[in-house]
């Protein structure tokens, strides 16, 4: 069974404009939590992502050093360096 759908050059752009909004949203909210320093829960809460899609993001900004993880036993802390601040400043204006 095939379905089509008929997206006309406005409905895109809505969706584009709905899709930006969120994204940005998403980002204040984890440059707050990364200013501060948070956890993996702390990160997936403020995004409203899993733990492990959470750690897969904090993984790929720690390779990046736009993060800093500290360990203590089964707690990750996350922080963002001063590139990642610097970064994110840029990123909100």
């Amino acid at each position: 069974m095939a379905f089509r759908f008929h997206f006309t050059g406005e409905d895109l752009a809505r969706t584009r404009v709905a899709g930006a909004m969120a994204a940005m949203v998403e980002l204040n909210v984890a440059v707050r939590v990364l200013r501060e320093g948070c956890t993996t829960g702390d990160v997936a809460a403020a995004v409203r992502i899993s733990a492990a899609s959470a750690s897969e993001h904090t993984t790929v900004l720690r390779a990046a050093e736009l993060v800093t993880t500290l360990r203590d036993r089964n707690t990750a802390i996350h922080t963002a360096t001063a590139a990642g601040l610097t970064l994110l400043a840029a990123a909100t204006g």
